[in-house]
């Protein structure tokens, strides 16, 4: 033995990583949650941000995932062993966890994320597990097939910008399969890349080359991925394709692939990456001579490819991130402008009195989706478009974006735990106007209980003498998200209903007692708990900075788990700020996920204006001009909360329950008609800016009464209503939003309303046709 081996010890000893025990004492995990608990706990202390938000994710996602599914030991070995041999299938040549990734969409849905289609560039698809980095040079018209791979196809078009402009010397990389359905990597004797090239395009953005007619093929099923796929009862094929990855700088890389168009396996492809927009025309040319001058050995026939190549410069990439965002902050500077300071309240996380209903929307968004992608086919833009918009998702994160925006120009805004809706209701309650937007119609309309008992049609349908019980009861009744609903009832047979029977438990018994209609089991109390659920959901007071329940509570009432769970788990006061401000996302209750952080909006300067001045009605001179409010110095939501000189507080109704931290127990009472708010609405500035222009142009005497036309409601349509004089709510010739209203109700029809039948009470942020649907709007007046 050598002096040297003696040197060595006989036992190498296990070598820790040399980081300390946390800093924290972590309890012991005698339960399962406690697991999860000390999991995060940990999580935190990673120091790269990123690395964090991921990891507490995936950690949340798969405990959730164990604890939703109960898996066995069993089951999750098996699923431990599966993707070990995914791993010890891999080789430098062969990707099996992206074949993985592919099957289960996650590669598609990865790429959809982070290269949004923009208007004229080529859409992307997915890398797929065959690219290789070791491609050949190809000169142009050169081929990168090696002869006998295949029939005889040419590729030819333009690498230009979506503005038209050729580009230059772009690299092309382009793979594909030969005639026998496989890549060159899939054959044990490869000694060279084969079927695969790299190009560069030609002074006017100009390419060629030769290549051979792709077919279908199967994905590789002979390891654990193939397996899967025959458990699941899936095909493993995917439709004939030509890869391409294109760059060049100042533009977005271009990942995607052309698919010609006659497969059977199209709509089907195993790995989700054929989008319409890639399904592409061979054309045969059947002339000998052409087929030899282009470099076809042997002549003959062979199929012609053509497709110009749109890259998407990386300002334009970055601007479509935006889009959503800049067009709801026009939105938002447009009531500014016209000195309304808004309020934006954004939805939340899931209500799970709401679970039924969320299930429902999401089958809906699908169904669209396929409505959409079927008209779209057919030529019919206009029409799939409108359900496109209807099956949009916005998520938190997408939301966060113009969140980052608001923040930048200093507008007030708050995340709702649960629904914005409730937040909304809340907020009214403590002293804010509320308004209702609509691009459609072009009107502002103030909402206030005040004036529930001043509606009136000619069906008959009138408020006065009802009580928020009623008008809450007749809400239900019609059908809402908490509950199942009866078929047949709307909102006019409701109101009759409980016009005759008075109290909700008398409408159902009598409806069951009838059997006319079907009434869903245990729907009493059903209606009970979804009754609690609008009175008592949890909301943000951004006074006190914790979650409080919409109304107070009844101290004789019976309130149990169920009951909690209903009107929305109670958030630690910290982490509900961090909810409200944007900072955590309502849905994980994890660190919020900035998607585009390279958007860094900017506060916009003040743009002059000369509207100002606005003239005023001989009721109201001598009080100044109008002055815009200066912008405000922080976007903390106390800021809309500072008490505010010169403004009138307006009368409270005794059906306003005062909220719960001042302390006082929500009465009710029965509205009277034409009560005023006391507070001045936009449409009033608008009539009277009206009013000038009117005179300006005639001499004419003006009328010492005005006649408003006021907008109806959506569902009950009829008459004017009669709204106390300083409040006029439409005014047609400015492009101001306002409610969206059917006119007149139709014959024979319950619910008549402009979004979907399973969404009376409100419109949901997943399907309303403006992006500003990303957030609910409070607006209150600047006093003058």
């Amino acid at each position: 033995m050598s002096s040297s081996d003696e040197n060595q010890p006989s036992v190498k000893k296990a070598i820790p990583n040399g980081l300390p025990p946390p800093p924290m004492e972590l309890p012991y995990p005698d339960k399962p949650e406690l697991i999860t608990s000390n999991m995060l706990k940990l999580v935190d202390l990673t120091p790269d941000e990123r690395h964090k938000f991921l990891v507490k994710n995936l950690v949340t996602h798969l405990h959730q995932f164990v604890n939703e599914t109960s898996i066995t030991t069993e089951e999750w070995m098996n699923t431990i062993q599966f993707l070990t041999r995914v791993g010890q299938t891999c080789t430098p040549i062969r990707q099996e966890f992206i074949l993985l990734s592919d099957v289960l969409g996650v590669s598609a849905l990865v790429d959809a994320i982070n290269n949004p289609t923009v208007k004229g560039g080529t859409a992307s698809s997915v890398l797929g597990p065959f690219f290789t980095e070791d491609a050949l040079d190809v000169a142009l018209g050169g081929s990168i097939a090696s002869e006998g791979k295949g029939d005889y196809m040419y590729v030819e078009g333009r690498v230009i910008s979506t503005d038209g402009t050729p580009i230059p010397d772009a690299i092309i990389e382009t793979w594909e399969t030969d005639e026998n359905g496989f890549y060159d990597t899939q054959y044990l004797e490869r000694d060279k890349p084969d079927c695969r090239g790299r190009l560069h395009s030609g002074p006017e953005g100009k390419f060629g080359y030769r290549a051979v007619v792709p077919v279908p093929y199967p994905i590789p099923g002979d390891g654990p991925v193939g397996e899967l796929l025959v458990a699941l009862g899936r095909h493993n094929m995917r439709p004939n394709h030509l890869h391409l990855m294109v760059e060049a700088p100042g533009f977005r890389k271009l990942i995607t692939a052309l698919y010609p168009e006659g497969d059977e396996w199209l709509s089907s492809d195993a790995v989700f990456g054929v989008k319409k927009s890639l399904v592409v025309k061979l054309t045969e040319v059947k002339d000998d001579t052409e087929a030899r001058q282009r470099g076809f050995p042997r002549g003959g026939s062979f199929k012609l490819l053509k497709f110009d190549i749109v890259l998407v410069p990386e300002a334009e990439s970055q601007a479509a991130l935006e889009e959503a965002t800049h067009y709801a902050m026009h939105r938002v500077r447009l009531l500014r402008y016209h000195n309304i300071t808004p309020y934006i309240v954004f939805d939340g996380g899931p209500l799970p009195a709401k679970k039924g209903t969320e299930s429902d929307r999401k089958k809906k968004r699908e169904e669209n989706l396929a409505r959409a992608n079927a008209l779209a086919a057919q030529g019919k833009h206009t029409q799939a478009r409108d359900f496109y918009v209807k099956c949009a998702d916005v998520t938190p994160q997408m939301a966060f974006q113009f969140i980052k925006a608001l923040r930048a120009e200093a507008v007030s805004y708050v995340v709702a735990p649960y629904e914005a809706d409730a937040q909304m209701a809340y907020m009214e309650r403590i002293g804010n106007v509320l308004l209702k937007l609509d691009t459609v119609e072009s009107t502002v309309t103030s909402i206030s209980r005040d004036d529930f008992a001043s509606f009136a049609s000619p069906a008959g349908i009138s408020f006065l003498g009802w009580s928020d019980v009623q008008f809450r009861a007749m809400a239900i009744l019609s059908g809402c998200d908490y509950l199942p609903s009866i078929p047949g009832i709307g909102l006019k047979t409701a109101y009759a209903l409980l016009k005759k029977h008075k109290t909700a438990e008398n409408v159902i018994r009598t409806l069951q007692a009838e059997g006319k209609k079907v009434v869903p089991k245990g729907y009493l109390q059903a209606f009970k708990l979804a009754e609690k659920v609008f009175l008592h959901q949890r909301v943000y007071d951004p006074t006190l900075q914790v979650l409080v329940n919409l109304t107070e509570i009844p101290g004789g009432e019976s309130w149990d788990e169920e009951n909690e769970a209903h009107v929305g788990g109670y958030i630690e006061p910290v982490l509900a700020k961090e909810v409200a401000e944007g900072d955590v996302c309502p849905i994980t209750l994890l660190p919020m996920e900035d998607i585009n952080p390279t958007f860094v909006p900017r506060a916009l300067k003040p743009i002059p204006m000369n509207s100002m001045n606005l003239p005023r009605s001989d009721a109201r001179k001598g009080k100044g001009k109008m002055i815009l409010p200066e912008k405000a110095k922080s976007t903390s939501l106390l800021t809309f909360f500072s008490p505010k000189s010169k403004m009138e507080t307006p009368p409270k109704s005794s059906s306003r329950p005062t909220p719960p931290h001042i302390g006082s127990r929500a009465k009710i009472c029965v509205p009277i008609a034409g009560r005023s708010s006391g507070k001045r609405t936009l449409a009033d500035l608008m009539e009277e800016d009206m009013s000038a222009k009117r005179k300006k142009h005639n001499d004419k005497k003006r009328p010492t009464d005005r006649t408003l036309s006021t907008a109806t409601s959506k569902f009950f349509s009829g008459t004017p209503l009669s709204i106390a004089k300083d409040r006029p709510v439409r005014n047609d010739s400015l492009g101001i939003a306002g409610p969206s209203r059917l006119q007149h109700f139709s014959k024979g029809k319950e619910n008549i309303c402009l979004v979907d039948e399973d969404d009376v009470d409100e419109i949901s942020m997943d399907e309303d046709p403006d992006p500003m649907g990303i957030a609910r709007v409070i607006i209150t007046l600047t006093s003058r």
